[in-house]
């Protein structure tokens, strides 16, 4: 079974005016707008449990019906390591990824959207070491991996860290969320 943290909730409800929120499965996707792929789990890279590969296999599925049908999508830590495992990108262990740490601008097409480093906070053991077509790194953390990264030509991004998680909003996760995803 799936549950989405009341985290999300209260973050969709201060970014967005009277956010529509659905758990998706394989058989409904009404119209949407945005499709967030949430944290949790572990990759089936690193992990071989059938509750991880349920999970990747029905957000692939979920993803690929999203490209066709045009909807703009993130991933959100694990949600992030999803999309990019469907690109074959490349992905390492680390143990240097949980808790804040600063990321770097890197993508000189987002100078006038963001600044030049940020504080985000981690949880995850796993970051994405590098990256292939069609994905385009944005930031990078301090020790070089990727922390944000979008398709070249779809509105298709992936965070390392997790918006929901803050107390107050970010001006970086309002940016993304309000002008980039929802633009």
């Amino acid at each position: 079974s799936y549950f989405l943290d009341s985290k999300w909730y209260n973050f969709l409800n201060k970014v967005y005016y009277k956010p529509e929120i659905f758990m998706l499965t394989n058989n409904n996707m009404p119209k949407l707008s945005l499709i967030i792929f949430t944290g949790g789990n572990t990759s089936t890279y690193y992990s071989k449990k059938k509750e991880n590969y349920l999970r990747e296999k029905l957000d692939k599925k979920i993803f690929l019906k999203a490209i066709k049908r045009k909807i703009n999508c993130i991933g959100i830590c694990w949600g992030a390591q999803s999309i990019a495992q469907i690109y074959k990108c490349k992905f390492l262990n680390s143990k240097k990824h949980v808790g804040k740490h600063h990321i770097n601008l890197i993508n000189k097409n987002f100078n006038k959207i963001f600044k030049k480093k940020y504080l985000v906070n981690s949880f995850h053991n796993q970051v994405i070491a590098s990256i292939k077509y069609p994905l385009k790194k944005i930031f990078l953390s301090t020790d070089g991996n990727i922390e944000m990264y979008k398709h070249q030509s779809k509105k298709i991004y992936g965070i390392m860290w997790h918006p929901e998680r803050n107390k107050k909003i970010s001006i970086l996760d309002k940016k993304i969320f309000s002008k980039i995803l929802c633009n």
